[in-house]
């Protein structure tokens, strides 16, 4: 009995290669990965991008650190308890009329109005030109 090389179960390779078992390990390990990232992205996503905290700074900040912090929930998950939990951000305090009106008063400063002709006020350059051609 102790010069019997073969296991109980018959031979000692019982129909695939070790180079077979090896790629097939290796695919089975990238699908797993690309498996994995989508979920985790499609978790992400739901979670910001859920009703309530897309577009809240405050909101999608702790959904974000939720998210990361307990991997065991999902995305819905995550957004509901952020939504109950997590005061909304306040508004903007300018609103966009205001920011308007702020925008086009800069750039007055900047580019003055033209004089109504559309030619401007040429009297102070025609003065230094006259000063200038008296003295040639």
């Amino acid at each position: 009995m102790a010069a019997q090389s073969q296991p109980a179960g018959g031979d000692n390779n019982p129909g695939i290669s070790q180079a077979a078992h090896d790629a097939a390990v290796t695919a089975a390990r990238a699908e797993g990965v690309t498996a994995g990232a989508k979920e985790a992205t499609d978790r992400l996503s739901a979670a910001l991008g859920a009703e309530g905290v897309k577009g809240d700074a405050g909101r999608m900040a702790a959904a974000l650190d939720l998210a990361v912090k307990s991997p065991g929930m999902s995305g819905a998950d995550v957004a509901a308890f952020v939504v109950d939990n997590v005061a909304a951000s306040k508004p903007a305090a300018t609103p966009a009329a205001a920011y308007a009106a702020q925008r086009s008063a800069a750039a007055s400063l900047a580019a003055p109005e033209a004089k109504g002709d559309g030619k401007g006020d040429k009297s102070a350059l025609a003065a230094a030109v006259a000063a200038t051609n008296k003295r040639r």
